[in-house]
């Protein structure tokens, strides 16, 4: 913009020239060519009213002394190159979406400052919520979500804090100083403030949950990578206690996070080093404690974590994509120990829907079956029907598939998704296994009862087959008993046990309850006879047994006998109470089995004055009763 004539090379004309933040890097400039140094040096001019960077090289020019008399310089118009090299240098250091600095910037500023000796808190911040919206509303809604949280939560940025992002909704704030617990629980108080409003992308509001988790140097990290890696971990286990939550970093939230990393890493190497391995629960006759089949569970020893349960490293299997490898191997384990096995007892096995995905499945069950010399029908694959929701084309010509072999299907969990019937309906299924949330408490729990009754009804127009698992007490399985369930798995018989173990129940076929109730204590108990006066329609004299009778309430009793009784609709008795053996009928609501052999049957009575007569003399002749009822009575 100037022309070939000489211009007054005023110190005016410099300042004019030259943006000022570069007039000290020129006056180091002329020293520097006064020595005699050839150099490279970039600034800003004004050139027409606008800001141009260039690049000067310049080279000193001397005379025959070697005294630098003047320098000659070629100049380059960068402006373009320059701002290309801003681009890509923002490109590298901010987030493109947000705005605000990324992890590899982050990572520098916090090894800059403790580099320099300068405390750091470290807080994490997550608005939990990025996932859902991006599988809702798709990408563009989750990008937006992503940059409406994150200027919310700059305006609470302190000065001299760094906002970065750490993951898709996670960020992390840098502030260079110590803070105290309070400072730190106070900050993260007011950033969980925001979730009392929504957050407006699009046309939606959305609340969301925030999660504050809060690291300090030197003790939480002495590197920047460990103090990054701490906040994640830490704003990780506030999100787990539920939101809104602050949570200061301690070496108890890095355990879980160390734990699930080593877990999913070495899911890997724990099937060839045989650190999986099968066990078998029995399924019985509710009634004889036969059993009747079994169902395989998988559980894995960590060589340093230990026994780790399911409900932890099947999410985690799932995670790894390996569930082909883990059910491969259940599918083998469990076909081989059936071929040792003398009894023809059928085992099922869960399998996860996505395995049946896979081309060659049954190929797999095949080669498997066929190789151990197996009857397919041996084998159950249970199958959650709560995972069914997908693909259910693919499902159907499974199912078909698995029938025309002879592999039987079960439906595992039943009653707990929304459905059920449809399953029932389009599936051609047969057991169902009732979920042990139903079982659990069943003779009190009026709805539980309800449920079982219904899904009782509908095997039985589907001929199928019922499995109630979670049994653990006798009350439960009495009441099972009496409305029709014919098999039972759960504690009450059989916790899970190895191979060897099972082998060996086998050999005994029955299995005895693992538990009994004691004799409840009673302050009075009436010695009397049952006399048996009908079958079914068919009246008739059976004789007498004896029975021992504690007055519950107004017209309830409770009996001691070793004699199991059939429901009341089979079999009617009288009581034959003293002194007079004066008959009173009663009438079962309940049964439990007891310790020695016993049971002990809830029955009501409309003979309030027998059965009050009949322990007056009790009283008379037993004033100090001090029975041991197994062994003095019967």
């Amino acid at each position: 913009g100037y022309t070939s004539e000489l211009p007054a090379l005023t110190p005016e004309f410099w300042r004019d020239l030259i943006h000022p933040d570069d007039l000290d890097l020129l006056l180091a400039s002329r020293e520097e060519s006064l020595a005699g140094k050839a150099d490279t040096y970039v600034y800003r001019v004004y050139v027409k009213g606008e800001l141009v960077w260039v690049e000067e090289r310049r080279e000193p020019i001397v005379d025959e002394t070697k005294r630098v008399t003047g320098y000659r310089s070629m100049f380059k118009n960068i402006t373009r190159l320059h701002e290309q090299q801003e681009k890509i240098t923002e490109l590298r250091t901010v987030d493109p979406v947000t705005g605000v600095a990324n992890r590899e910037t982050l990572t520098e500023h916090v090894h800059t400052l403790l580099t320099n000796h300068t405390p750091v808190t470290m807080i994490g911040v997550s608005f939990n919520h990025h996932k859902e919206v991006s599988q809702t509303l798709g990408f563009e809604f989750a990008d937006e979500w992503r940059a409406v949280t994150t200027a919310a939560l700059q305006q609470l940025i302190p000065d001299q804090a760094m906002l970065a992002l750490i993951g898709e909704d996670l960020n992390a704030i840098v502030i260079p100083s110590a803070w105290t617990d309070e400072e730190a629980r106070q900050f993260g108080k007011r950033v969980t403030e925001l979730a009392e409003q929504p957050f407006v992308i699009g046309n939606y509001e959305i609340f969301t949950t925030i999660s504050v988790g809060v690291c300090r140097s030197p003790r939480d990290g002495k590197t920047a990578n460990d103090l990054i890696k701490h906040t994640v971990h830490v704003t990780n286990y506030a999100f787990a206690q539920g939101a809104p939550y602050v949570e200061l970093y301690s070496s108890k939230v890095d355990i879980p996070s160390l734990r699930r990393y080593e877990l999913i890493n070495d899911l890997r190497t724990a099937i060839k080093q045989r650190e999986f391995y099968v066990v078998y629960q029995p399924k019985v006759d509710a009634w004889s404690g036969e059993i009747i089949g079994a169902e395989a569970l998988m559980r894995w020893t960590h060589p340093r974590w230990g026994a780790v349960s399911p409900a932890e490293f099947i999410p985690l299997i799932e995670h790894n994509n390996q569930y082909v490898e883990l059910t491969d191997f259940l599918i083998s384990e469990v076909c081989s120990f059936l071929k040792r096995m003398a009894a023809d007892i059928p085992i099922s096995i869960n399998v996860p829907v996505q395995y049946f995905y896979r081309d060659d499945y049954l190929a797999v069950l095949r080669q498997s079956i066929e190789a151990n010399g197996l009857t397919p029908s041996l084998l159950e694959i249970e199958i959650p029907e709560s995972t069914l929701l997908d693909n259910r084309p693919r499902m159907k010509q499974v199912f078909d598939e698995l029938n025309a072999y002879g592999v039987r299907i079960s439906f595992d969990d039943f009653g707990k998704g929304y459905s059920s019937l449809a399953y029932v309906q389009d599936y051609n299924v047969q057991t169902i296994k009732i979920d042990r949330v139903f079982a659990h408490g069943i003779h009190q729990n009026t709805k539980s009862q309800a449920i079982v009754r219904s899904l009782m009804f509908i095997a039985k127009e589907f001929t199928m087959h019922v499995v109630v698992e979670g049994v653990e007490c006798f009350r439960d399985l009495a009441w099972l008993r009496d409305h029709g369930v014919t098999t039972i798995q759960g504690f009450l018989f059989s916790r899970p046990v190895s191979n060897h173990a099972f082998l060996a129940l086998t050999e005994q076929k029955f299995l005895h309850p693992t538990e009994v109730l004691p004799v409840e204590r009673q302050t009075e108990l009436i010695p009397a006879h049952m006399s048996f006066s009908k079958i079914k329609t068919l009246t008739i004299n059976l004789g007498q047994a004896p029975v021992l009778v504690a007055i519950r309430a107004s017209g309830l009793v409770a009996l001691y006998t070793k004699l199991y009784l059939p429901p009341d609709d089979f079999l009617r008795f009288t009581l034959a109470l003293p002194p007079n053996q004066v008959s009173v009928a009663v009438t079962i609501t309940n049964r439990v089995e007891l310790a020695n052999g016993l049971y002990c049957y809830d029955a009501v009575h409309q003979d309030e004055t027998s059965v009050q007569q009949a322990r007056d003399d009790t009283r008379r002749r037993f004033p100090n009763q001090t029975w041991d009822v197994a062994r003095d009575w019967f």
